[in-house]
């Protein structure tokens, strides 16, 4: 027996027309890409766009830091910006997050970081944001990360594996 919801209907129309006017941008910083980063817990203070120039440009500011679980687009997590409509009409080639204290950055092996040398990270916006007179109602952010290895969920058996090997070697050396 099939059932029939007509607010089902209003509802995805409702969702689509919610997303009509929302850019996806996609940033990468790729100097934490090249060291294999797969994920930062990041305490953010302030968020700017810089434009073509290198212009900063305020966004968002957060009286007290503001924890942000940043994982790659494979894991389907993004954020909402609406305040990228206060910016003026401009090509913006990336975002910059201000870092307080605490941020863990963990690898694509498994190992996990500690760090508060960082006073922001910068992520290049992939093919750029432009604004023009007509403003998104806001912003899909998604970020750019390397994939975790499959071997690091392994890595507990394949050392217990290792630690026999080697003393079955320091055995035969005996």
């Amino acid at each position: 027996m099939w059932a029939f919801s007509p607010i089902a209907f209003y509802v995805l129309a409702k969702l689509e027309e919610d997303n009509k006017g929302i850019k996806e941008l996609i940033l990468k910083n790729t100097r934490n890409y090249n060291l294999g980063v797969s994920e930062m817990n990041l305490n953010i203070t302030k968020i700017t766009a810089m434009d073509s120039l290198g212009v900063e440009h305020f966004i968002l500011n957060f009286p007290d830091q503001y924890s942000l679980n940043i994982k790659g687009v494979g894991y389907g997590r993004f954020y909402r910006l609406k305040k990228i409509m206060n910016l003026p009409p401009n090509t913006y080639t990336r975002l910059r997050f201000y870092l307080g204290n605490d941020n863990q950055f963990i690898f694509k092996d498994g190992v996990v970081e500690n760090k508060s040398v960082y006073d922001y990270l910068d992520f290049e916006i992939e093919n750029n944001l432009t604004l023009n007179a007509e403003k998104p109602s806001g912003v899909k952010i998604w970020f750019d990360m390397v994939p975790y290895e499959l071997s690091r969920h392994f890595k507990f058996f394949s050392n217990w594996v290792n630690m026999f090997k080697n003393l079955r070697s320091s055995i035969q050396n005996t």
